[in-house]
Parts: structure tokens; sequence; C-alpha cells
């Protein structure tokens, strides 16, 4: 073989070996773009942080960064927060191979509500977001009707958001509900049972005690009559003498008893009705 035909032959092998590179490049880069999905981020102020999945990739507006297929977060930061209210913008989307989709950032703000009492249930048109304390997200620039509602109270209602520009945005609220009138009249009454069962328990309690202290002391003096007569009993000599004594003896021992009984059952009550009157 002459050298011109081993020239022609090198040249038509490294022609067929470009054009094999440049067809397994084509397929390696179309089978990789199959894989993936294309997202673009824009946002009313330019040049912002893009995160994907915690990394930033970029600043908006991002056009067509390739991820691959699956979950992904997506984030645009804020420039400068007011308040730790203010929240970066954040989706949470599922893409599939050679998807392409375009997410518009729109950030929103955050406003504290708190009640006395709490746990009021809070509305935004109607929408229940939730109970107090509650941190509300509404669109930034958004004004919006809250109504904060529990049973028993008066419904109160809040204009949120900047309602006049160049005054300071309220972020923090606090709001304390009004009973009822029907309510308001129920406490009252129900206030002035608890006062006269109270004041009725501490007096059943100090005449309980006051019983309890005399029955006490009558125990102990008839119990000493009861011993006195006893003895009596004992050294009289007389058939007569000692049945006297002997059924004095019987009452006062019997008497000492009831006494005793008495003072056992208004010591009871008497503690019992001083925890009622302190539970109360």
């Amino acid at each position: 073989m002459s050298i011109r035909q081993k020239m022609k032959l090198f040249k038509a092998s490294f022609i067929g070996a470009a054009f094999s590179y440049v067809a397994i490049s084509a397929f390696a880069q179309e089978s990789a773009s199959s894989r993936h999905a294309f997202i673009s981020v824009e946002s009313q102020q330019p040049s912002l942080p893009v995160l994907i999945d915690g990394q930033q990739v970029g600043f908006t507006p991002l056009r067509n960064f390739s991820v691959p297929s699956g979950k992904h977060e997506i984030a645009v930061k804020r420039a400068q927060p007011e308040s730790w209210l203010d929240f970066d913008w954040v989706e949470i989307c599922s893409l599939s191979a050679g998807d392409t989709l375009i997410f518009t950032a729109h950030f929103q703000k955050g406003y504290s509500i708190n009640s006395t009492p709490f746990g009021a249930e809070v509305y935004v048109d109607g929408i229940l977001q939730g109970a107090t304390p509650l941190v509300l997200r509404l669109p930034e620039d958004e004004i919006a009707t809250v109504e904060i509602r529990r049973a028993g109270y008066q419904t109160e209602q809040l204009q949120i958001g900047k309602i006049k520009e160049g005054l300071a945005e309220t972020r923090l609220y606090a709001v304390t509900l009004k009973p009822e009138k029907n309510l308001a009249l129920l406490q009252e009454v129900e206030k002035s049972r608890r006062r006269f069962h109270l004041n009725r328990n501490r007096r059943i309690s100090l005449a309980a005690a006051g019983l309890s202290l005399a029955s006490g002391i009558a125990a102990i003096l008839l119990k000493d009559k009861a011993d006195h007569f006893y003895d009596q009993y004992l050294t009289a000599s007389l058939p007569a003498q000692r049945e006297g004594f002997y059924q004095r003896t019987k009452d006062y021992d019997r008497y000492s008893g009831i006494a005793t009984a008495v003072f056992e059952a208004s010591f009871a009550a008497s503690f019992y009705f001083f925890l009622k009157s302190t539970s109360e």
C-alpha cells in the first residue's frame, strides 16, 4: 500500500472517529437532559439569592437551571427583612424529567396575634387560620380584615396590613375579648353563688368548731362526775346509798358518752366545712 493510500485511510478513520465522538457526546447530553428538569425563578426585586435544597445556586432572575427530577425545595431570600416576622419565599415541588417550570417569588409578612383569654379562633375572609396565640401570614402589601372569635365573648375585628404610607406598621396584636352580656350576667351570678356558699361554709365551720369545743369540755366534766359518784359507790356502806351512787354513775357515763359523740361529729363537720370554704 502506497503512502498516499495510507494517508487517505488514516484520514477516513480520523473523520469516522470524530463523528462517533460527536454522536456519543450528543447522545450522552440528550440522555442526561432526559433525567433532569429545568426551573426559572423570578422576583419583583432583582438580584435576590436563590437556594435549591438549601444550596445557593444563583440570583433572581434565574433562567433554566437544571435539576434532577424529583422533590426539591426552592427558596428566595429577602434582601432586608424588617422584622423576625418576615419570611423568605419557599416552595416545595415535585419535578418530572423534562419539566420546565417558572416560579415567581411572592413574599409574605407575619403578624403575631394574641388574645385574653387565649385559644380564640382567628378568621380571614371567613376562613379559619388557627387559634391564638398565632403568627398569621399574609402576602406583602395586602390589607386584611381579621376576626377573633371565642364562644361566650364578643367578636373583635382587626385591620391588618400597611394601611397608610409613612406610618409604622403594627406587627404585634394583643386583644382583650369582652364577655357577652348574658355571659357577664351568668358570671356575676356564679360569683355571688360562690360567695354565698363560701360564707355559709365558714359560718357552719365556726359553729361546728364551737360546738366541738363545748361538747369536748362537757364530756370531760361529765366523765369526772361519773368517776366521782363511782368512788362514792365503792365507799358507801348502806345498800340504798350504793344503789343511788351506782345509778348516778351510769347516768353521767351515758351523758359523757353522748357529749363525746357530739364532740366527734361536730369536729368532723367543722373540718369538712373548713375544707369546703377553702376549696371554693
